[in-house]
């Protein structure tokens, strides 16, 4: 088992409330105080600018990314997600987050898939600040109430984009200047990002046994974060290595102690998946008891750790139900499709009687 990482005061939460303090702080200030401007004005333009402002920085890490081949699968934005294959609006369950899923096309070497996930990494802070600054501008030329709302719209893309473009790791957080250093050409780190960026994407369409060996050989060499061994712990579970995957996920479990259990929910989910199918139905209840309710988790995921350890419980007839609500969560646009699809079915398969036996006639 890997040993707990020394508690170290990481220096993120304090330039980050430093950072976010100073814009807001100038910025709204500046709005209320030096234009005696109404205060509607300013709940205005934060209301409005913190989904514009997300909705620019996702759009430019999308851009970005089209412009060195990768294909966007899906695009978060506030309350809801577009998928552009099926050319229609969902509604998310992450309605404070952003995202945008980058799929890589396939056969792409490592160093190659680097450099491209990099640049598309890059583009998200760069297009949100100069959309902030462009809106800094519009507010200089503006008067009056219309000066105020653009000011605030400034501060907060400022502030967003500022803050994701800063090179600090802190307990659960990655923001983007973080991982565009790790995927730096030559680092120890830009290999294992790069795999793991590319395997987020391949669970999305593949079981683990089937997930590209090159990228979990990236993976393993080194397993440099929680995530890594989450998805090493996938695929020996999916291999049938139940203890290997619980080596794996107490190292996962060590390397987030501390962290908010919000941030957890995945590894304790996986924990209790493991637990039951190891037959520790006591373990798993446990496990699954602590993970916390949610949005980060899909549903999927949880509902498939609840039907293991219904199974190693022996609670047959309770099963159908939970398998039909984790079906009914696997267009979650968090869901790992590949991986709850097949252990999902896995599950339903086992729920099924046993064929006849066969008698000879004579």
């Amino acid at each position: 088992m890997t040993p707990k990482p020394p508690r170290t005061r990481s220096p993120l939460t304090t330039v980050l409330s430093a950072v976010g303090g100073g814009l807001l702080g100038f910025f709204i200030g500046d709005a209320l105080f030096s234009s005696g401007a109404p205060l509607w004005a300013v709940l205005l333009g934060l209301a409005l600018g913190w989904p514009l402002q997300v909705l620019v920085h996702e759009l430019g890490h999308a851009w970005f990314g089209r412009r060195v081949g990768l294909h966007l699968r899906v695009l978060g934005i506030g309350p809801v997600s577009w998928w552009p294959q099926q050319r229609r609006w969902r509604r998310s369950r992450v309605p404070a987050l952003g995202f945008a899923y980058m799929m890589p096309p396939p056969g792409l070497a490592l160093d190659d898939l680097a450099r491209r996930y990099r640049h598309m990494i890059a583009g998200g802070p760069l297009v949100g600040l100069l959309f902030s600054v462009a809106c800094a501008a519009l507010a200089l030329a503006a008067q009056g109430n219309a000066s105020t709302v653009l000011w605030t719209v400034a501060g907060v893309g400022l502030l967003l984009n500022l803050v994701s473009a800063l090179p600090l790791t802190g307990p659960g957080l990655l923001p983007d200047g973080a991982r565009w250093r790790r995927l730096r050409p030559g680092s120890a780190t830009a290999r294992p990002e790069a795999a793991l960026l590319a395997l987020a994407a391949a669970a999305i369409r593949q079981r683990p046994r089937d997930w590209p060996p090159e990228l979990l050989a990236a993976l393993h060499a080194p397993l440099f974060d929680a995530t890594a061994r989450q998805y090493r712990a996938q695929v020996a579970a999916d291999h049938g290595d139940l203890e290997g995957a619980a080596r794996h996920l107490e190292d996962a479990l060590a390397l987030t102690e501390g962290q908010p259990p919000l941030l957890r929910a995945g590894f304790l989910a996986e924990q209790a998946y493991v637990s039951a199918r190891r037959g520790d139905a006591a373990a798993a209840r446990a496990a699954l008891s602590a993970v916390p309710a949610t949005p980060l988790l899909p549903d999927s995921s949880r509902a498939r750790a609840e039907a293991v350890i219904l199974l190693a419980e022996g609670r047959h007839a309770e099963v159908p139900e939970v398998l039909a609500r984790g079906r009914a969560a696997l267009d979650d646009p968090l869901c790992p499709h590949g991986v709850e699809e097949a252990w999902l079915g896995e599950l339903e398969a086992a729920l099924l009687p046993a064929p006849p036996a066969r008698t000879l006639s004579t």
